[in-house]
């Protein structure tokens, strides 16, 4: 009943491409039908704490996961992730909604 970020994940199915893996900041996705890795499990248990804080490291990081896109939210235990990555100025804004935003990572030079 206080689902504010299904629109996204309505978006996320509908138009990122079926190759897409996202790395998602809350636990519903299921709604998507989009591979993807729940943020709390990379953070705490997958990803190297010296590069995934690290603006110029966190993208190389995250690929080295297969992720494509981010949907992100304002939950705290996450912010820090967030704002690494909104401090690299290369996501791209796919989708902004009332409770989540939707990124692609940079493309891959």
């Amino acid at each position: 009943s206080n689902f504010t970020s299904y629109d996204a994940h309505i978006f996320i199915k509908q138009e990122l491409p079926a190759d897409s893996r996202v790395l998602l900041w809350e636990s519903r996705g299921y709604y998507m039908e989009r591979p993807y890795l729940f943020a709390t499990g990379l953070i705490k248990s997958m990803a190297n704490p010296d590069r995934i804080y690290d603006p110029e490291q966190v993208v190389a990081e995250l690929r080295r996961f297969g992720i494509t896109h981010v949907a992100m939210n304002d939950n705290t235990r996450r912010l820090r992730l967030r704002k690494t990555l909104e401090e690299t100025g290369d996501l791209d804004c796919l989708y902004q909604g009332r409770s989540m935003v939707v990124c692609a990572l940079p493309s891959e030079t």
